[in-house]
């Protein structure tokens, strides 16, 4: 019963790994409106083309409410090339609206966390406790 002794000289311990996390959430949430759909064949090809682009975690879209719901990564792709992806399609963007999640920070917010003060650059309240 000697071995269990000398165990760690044949199967030493893995060096543990330090993984940084970001203290910011870049995850973005925007919905699309496109005009031209018309079937679910449409709403198959819009979702082809955003699964195609670099960054974009989810998406749902829906020719009824004439809309796709694009949850992305924003250090890797902004609204502008999604808006790209969309139109190329044939179909086109009308407008698109940031739609906040639940339990992420809003530029402000942040910008009051990074520097603890309670006011962004237009002098308004940013602090979500006041």
């Amino acid at each position: 019963m000697v071995f269990p002794l000398f165990a760690q000289l044949f199967y030493p311990k893995p060096k543990s790994q330090v993984t940084a996390v970001a203290a910011v959430d870049n995850k973005q949430q925007v919905k699309f409106t496109i005009q031209g759909m018309t079937c679910e064949a449409c709403e198959e090809h819009v979702n082809n083309e955003l699964s195609k682009v670099a960054g974009v975690l989810s998406h749902k879209t829906s020719y009824a409410n004439r809309s796709s719901l694009v949850d992305f990564d924003r250090s890797k792709v902004n609204e502008s090339a999604i808006e790209a992806a969309i139109n190329k399609t044939g179909y086109k963007v009308k407008s698109y609206v940031p739609i906040n999640l639940p339990g992420s920070i809003d530029a402000d917010s942040a910008a009051c966390q990074k520097d603890k003060s309670c006011s962004n650059e237009n002098g308004k309240s940013c602090c979500k406790k006041q």
